[in-house]
């Protein structure tokens, strides 16, 4: 279960990289640079996809997780663009913000997007004719009690959504972490900055970060939703996390910081091993074990290097790491852990992250119960043969979304493995991947029934 490296992807960028995302299962990894530019690379060949330009300083991704192919791309110009098929321009997300850098943006899994755009939080939403606009701006959280900070400004940094689409939690460099209730626009709990809670509070370094970092000063933070963690960087001991349930600290993750390196780093969660990986001022991705709080791994980039830009994914027993260094080439490198895990324990993983996600079974168990006692005591005979006809289409659809196709894709992956395993014990080697095409040119994917 330990990480190795599998790739060092490098001639794509030529200035800093300054985000890195994993698409949702994992097969294709995102690179936004300083310059705009943009590369999509297949993570188990290491070859590059496509790379396409959008003229400005790029400051955050996010892959959608309704639709393969589409990434949400914040700029520090406040700009906010969708890309279909890895094609450009896109079009632009309809926030109302001028001039003001977007720090995240979070897809939520009913369709909605998340984005902090300067000292806002907007929810967004697509339109029928394909029109992505701000349909709600969370309120503004307030300090509690009274407070010693200098910097009351209003910073959101990191966005997630939890229990589904219906709550957001938002951690703020000021202010803590405040969860969002979205269909009423109210704030639900939160994490109050304190001298305990020094990641919420890291303002009074912010003119060193932004001479070794040419950034605002960030809080980043990322969540474990089987575990009800939140882990979030600071910079001064390197890391905390906090439980959900109680919104109480609950333990430390100590690095090895240096005094004239005041940078947080970005922070990315491995659900399935309850593991968190982690830039460093070291030159290397530190992974930390969150129900002990120990580090039990170091991914070394170099010797000297400040890692702040990292990228993390799980998907079934599979996780990823990527990291990129903030000076020097800008060269990307990946590492792979293979999770020991039966068939079930794959798949109850799997069952467990959609239905966690939207409460499905929950919602549909309802109305049909609802729908049954209403159509036995009004409907005739007749309507209940429709209705029993269309019941059966919704279960079998049901059983192919959270039963069949998630079945179909561990049974995939066997199936892949075995191949793998007989070609090595009969000594085949593997037919090599097509090598890389030209770096500025993009070809369109194939798919047999388009």
């Amino acid at each position: 279960m330990y990480f190795q490296q599998i790739h060092s992807l490098r001639g794509a960028h030529k200035r800093r990289v300054r985000w890195l995302q994993f698409s949702p299962k994992g097969a294709k990894l995102a690179c936004a640079d300083e310059e705009g530019l943009t590369s999509v690379w297949d993570v188990e060949t290491g070859t590059l996809i496509c790379t396409f330009e959008l003229g400005g300083c790029i400051s955050v991704l996010a892959w959608d997780v309704r639709k393969a192919e589409r990434l949400f791309i914040g700029l520090e110009s406040g700009v906010v663009r969708v890309v279909d098929s890895f094609k450009t321009p896109g079009v632009s997300v309809k926030t109302g913000v001028k001039g003001a850098p977007v720090h995240a943006i979070a897809p939520s899994p009913s369709g909605c997007l998340a984005i902090a755009i300067g000292a806002e939080v907007h929810i967004t939403h697509q339109s029928r004719q394909g029109v992505w606009i701000t349909v709600d701006i969370l309120p503004q959280p307030k300090l509690p009690g009274e407070t010693s900070l200098g910097d009351t400004r209003v910073r959101p940094r990191s966005l997630h959504f939890y229990r589904g689409s219906r709550r957001l939690i938002v951690s703020y460099l000021n202010h803590g972490v405040v969860c969002y209730d979205l269909d009423t626009l109210l704030q639900l709990w939160d994490i109050s900055p304190s001298q305990e809670n020094p990641t919420m509070y890291v303002s009074k370094y912010e003119s060193t970060f932004a001479i070794h970092a040419d950034l605002n000063t960030a809080v980043y933070s990322t969540l474990f939703p089987r575990l009800s963690i939140l882990a979030a960087t600071n910079m001064s001991t390197g890391a905390m996390t906090y439980s959900i349930n109680s919104r109480r600290l609950a333990g430390h993750l100590d690095m090895p910081l240096q005094a004239d390196r005041n940078v947080p780093c970005v922070a990315g969660s491995l659900d399935f091993s309850s593991r968190m990986a982690c830039g460093g001022h070291t030159g290397s991705v530190c992974i930390w074990d969150i129900p002990s709080n120990e580090l039990i791994q170091s991914l070394k980039y170099d010797d000297n290097s400040l890692i702040q830009c990292i990228a993390s994914q799980s998907y079934l027993n599979t996780e990823y790491v990527a990291s990129a260094p903030v000076e020097g080439e800008p060269i990307i490198k990946l590492w792979k852990a293979t999770i020991p895990a039966s068939t079930l324990e794959r798949l109850s993983y799997r069952l467990s992250a959609v239905m966690d996600g939207e409460r499905l079974w929950m919602y549909f168990a309802s109305c049909m119960l609802v729908v049954t006692a209403v159509v036995f005591q009004m409907l005739n005979r007749s309507a209940m043969s429709d209705l029993s006809t269309y019941i059966v289409g919704v279960l079998g659809w049901a059983i192919k979304e959270f039963v069949y196709d998630p079945l179909l894709e561990v049974l995939e992956e066997a199936r892949r493995r075995l191949r793998e395993w007989l070609l090595n014990w009969l000594g085949v080697q593997p037919t090599p991947p097509p090598p890389p095409s030209a770096l500025t040119r993009l070809y369109p994917l194939w798919r047999p029934n388009a």
